[in-house]
């Protein structure tokens, strides 16, 4: 007797589940059953009332990890033995790992005060998407000095990238002096790391554009890249000498004072002006263009001035003022003092007398040495 009233019981319950399965969801079909990170396809599907009465408050209700649009679909009323056919949309975010992701759609209805269910759906594989982007490097190196070189590697696919190598090749005449290989344990989609080395770039090489190379490689990946970079030098302009003409100089004459410049640096220096600054008695020519000057080119600047009666003495200094490829402006000066002699040349002799005197007086020494 009491399995008799069980198998009743299983019976109903059974004949009640099946009998709330009133709206079927059939033919579900997509139109891409894998996609990429930013990709989209469309799930469609057809629903029917199999009831003898109307439902009423009709709702397709989507979800998926997936982006579903319209997530939601309010359709009302749909009579007995009456079809619909639905078309959604789903869409795959960028940072969306790789992996099977379901989409289910699910009816929702109401009969006689009683709200039902119908469910179905479909799985769509997400692919691999592998994009290892390097970006916001540094672009220009500093020609015979180091410049702190960096490097962002950013990952832009939907993957965790593991055991990351990276090498920047270099060419000749630069030096990677804390080295051009790189390690990433783990980098997860839309991580970034950041690199640096310092490098130092030999002076013998050109102020242009040159190419670096850089490999990347991990597990299930590997890219090629150029890096365009500038080596931009700096000019360093040294006065390496100073001479006179004629090398006595005279009250009332002409002389001329003339240096000898040089750029030691590693690139041009433009704008060279060249000043001799003295004192205002001194008329003549006291200041030079000399316009651009490549790097350990040499060239001189030459002044000439009148000599004053009143002076005794030229004090100053010469100045030579310059500009790099930016307009930076630098300047280098080099002080001067020489005696100026009276126009009898008075000073002259009393020098000349002085060393002859100088000179007698040490023979004298010498052989009395002798002859002790």
């Amino acid at each position: 007797m009491k399995k008799t009233i069980l198998l009743l019981i299983l019976l109903l319950a059974f004949s009640r589940a099946y009998s709330a399965v009133k709206l079927s969801i059939t033919n579900v079909a997509l139109s891409d059953s894998q996609i990429y990170p930013g990709e989209s396809g469309t799930i469609s599907f057809e629903i029917k009332n199999l009831d003898s009465s109307d439902l009423t408050n009709l709702r397709i209700v989507s979800s998926s990890l997936l982006t579903m649009t319209p997530s939601t679909i309010y359709i009302g009323m749909i009579k007995s033995g009456e079809s619909k056919f639905i078309v959604l949309t789903y869409s795959c975010p960028l940072n969306l790992q790789s992996g099977s992701y379901s989409v289910s759609v699910e009816a929702r209805y109401d009969d006689g005060g009683e709200q039902l269910t119908s469910q179905s759906g479909s799985t769509v594989k997400v692919m691999q998407s592998n994009n290892l982007i390097v970006e916001n490097y540094t672009t220009s190196l500093l020609i015979d000095s180091t410049t702190n070189f960096s490097l962002t590697v950013s990952n832009e696919g939907n993957d965790v990238f593991k055991n990351i190598f990276i090498s920047l090749i270099l060419p000749n005449g630069f030096i990677p002096e804390t080295g051009s290989e790189f390690y990433i344990s783990s980098l997860s989609p839309g991580e970034s790391k950041t690199f640096y080395s310092n490098i130092f770039v030999e002076k013998d090489i050109e102020p242009q554009s040159y190419q670096f190379s850089l490999e990347v490689q991990s597990n299930s990946y590997s890219i090629s890249s150029t890096l365009n970079l500038l080596t931009v030098g700096e000019p360093k302009i040294s006065i390496n000498s100073i001479n006179l003409d004629p090398k006595l100089i005279m009250k009332g004459a002409t002389q001329t004072i003339s240096c000898q410049i040089e750029n030691l640096g590693s690139s041009k220096a433009y704008g060279i002006r060249a000043e001799l600054l003295v004192n205002d008695e001194f008329q003549g020519i006291k200041s030079e263009n000399l316009g651009t000057l490549d790097r350990e080119d040499i060239t001189s600047a030459i002044f000439e001035i009148i000599i004053p009666q009143s002076q005794n003495n030229i004090e100053g200094e010469i100045k030579i003022t310059y500009y790099d490829a930016k307009g930076k402006e630098s300047s280098v000066t080099e002080s001067i003092s020489y005696q100026i002699l009276s126009a009898d040349g008075s000073a002259l002799y009393i020098t000349i007398g002085l060393i002859i005197t100088a000179v007698v007086a040490y023979v004298v020494y010498k052989n009395l040495k002798k002859k002790k």
